[in-house]
């Protein structure tokens, strides 16, 4: 997941966890990286084949991240 640690919080999001005070620091960095335009950019593209290519390249806009870090940050901050 190019956002650091999104990835693993969107999997406790899911599972139905509570929040966990050991995530704090890794919500932090999700939240830092929001734009002023509400957008989350691509940090990184991963090694490995492609099937479909869905983001803009490294420092565009990305949907995946802009789709699921809001989620994240809803469901900590509903929570914690």
């Amino acid at each position: 997941m190019p956002l650091s640690g999104s990835g693993l919080l969107d999997y406790f999001r899911w599972s139905g966890a509570d929040p966990d005070p050991r995530m704090a620091e890794a919500v932090e960095v999700v939240r830092s990286k929001r734009q002023p335009d509400g957008r989350w950019l691509l940090d990184r593209i991963h090694p490995g084949r492609v099937h479909f290519d869905l983001e803009g390249g490294v420092g565009a806009p990305s949907r995946w991240n802009t789709l699921r870090a809001p989620g994240v940050l809803d469901w900590w901050d509903r929570t914690t």
